[in-house]
């Protein structure tokens, strides 16, 4: 599993492996079947 820790109210994560930011998104308040969208970002966003 990815290294993410989550928030149990939002349902929303960040984490970092290997110098890679990542953040997660749990969809379905399930715990035996979580649907996570994970987001890996690469580079650095910006928005102006």
């Amino acid at each position: 599993m990815e290294n993410i820790e989550f928030d149990q109210k939002n349902s929303i994560g960040f984490g970092e492996t290997n110098g890679q930011k990542k953040l997660g998104i749990t969809l379905a308040k399930n715990p035996h079947q979580p649907q996570t969208v994970i987001a890996i970002f690469n580079q650095l966003v910006t928005a102006n």
